[in-house]
């Protein structure tokens, strides 16, 4: 009850810092973004329409810090985020149009780069030291890059001056969303790069748990016995990966089940370290056992 207690303190005070510094920094750059926005628009507003526009967006700046820090708590606490100046709609209706578009893609996402970065830590566990390895630097550090930051790199490439990919929004502006398989083939072809750039930078992290595994149980003396008695090459790479990828199913299950969002290196460190204590706990036996089947037969 402790330790809950303790982490839910950590928490809230990481939800206020947060909260805090979002309302600060705004505040201490320098310009208005509402005489910014009114500047924008001069020769096409009136005076009435400049009121307006400085009650809407404008509310509450003439007064204290405080007092404006207190009133935008308040909201927070009831779900207000306040309007939009780009879009000049409330922020929780742009948010809610967009959430159901990003919950599918990161859970494409996370499914695309689980079966090929474990499909990949496979084949560079087996492989290990070979030439192989050289992506294994390159994945890390993609997955040091955050998403939205590769997206943009991606977008300018292979979109805006490749021509590969569409260039902005989730499916072809002429159609109307349906279930017909125009529409749904639009909606994956424009989602190819946003899902390309997060599975990029989410590989690394199964791929290298799945090749720690790989490497640890590659040492054991069951798998020597195995190779051995005549097992093919081939064959004991696919039992190892079979029995290694059981635990990173469960691990990737519990994770989804969960709804964590790993995307720090000690996140990934993390899972590593618990995905070779699952190992070594029990998961070793049942590849040892079946291991042994294999070789009598």
């Amino acid at each position: 009850m402790r330790t809950l207690l303790r982490r839910l303190a950590i928490y809230l005070f990481t939800a206020w810092t947060t909260i805090t510094v979002n309302f600060i920094l705004p505040r201490l750059m320098p310009g208005d973004p509402i005489q910014q926005l009114i500047g924008k628009l001069q020769g096409r507003v009136t005076p009435e329409m400049i009121k307006a526009i400085k009650a809407q967006f404008g509310q509450g700046l003439n007064q204290s810090m405080w007092t404006q820090y207190v009133h935008y708590i308040n909201q927070l606490l009831h779900g207000d985020l306040g309007i939009s100046i780009t879009l000049s709609s409330p922020v929780s209706d742009v948010l809610s149009s967009q959430i159901w578009w990003t919950v599918g893609l990161i859970g494409v996402g996370a499914v695309v780069s689980f079966f090929i970065g474990t499909a990949l830590g496979v084949l560079f566990g087996w492989t290990r030291g070979s030439r192989a390895d050289v992506v294994i630097p390159a994945a890390t550090f993609l997955q040091s890059v955050p998403y939205y930051f590769l997206g943009t790199i991606l977008i300018m490439i292979f979109a805006a001056t490749l021509h590969w990919f569409p260039l902005m929004g989730a499916y072809d502006p002429s159609l109307s969303p349906d279930w017909s398989w125009t529409y749904i083939a639009s909606v994956l072809r424009y989602g190819e790069l946003p899902l390309a750039s997060i599975v990029l930078s989410s590989l690394a992290g199964w791929m290298l748990g799945m090749r720690n595994m790989m490497v640890t149980t590659m040492s054991e003396d069951f798998v020597l016995m195995a190779v051995a008695k005549g097992l093919s090459r081939r064959r004991v790479m696919l039992h190892l990966g079979r029995g290694d990828g059981g635990t990173a199913r469960e691990t990737f299950t519990r994770n989804i089940r969960q709804v964590e969002c790993r995307a720090s290196a000690s996140d990934v460190a993390s899972d590593v370290g618990q995905l070779q204590r699952t190992l070594r706990r029990g998961h070793r036996d049942g590849l040892q056992r079946r291991w042994v089947d294999l070789a009598h037969h």
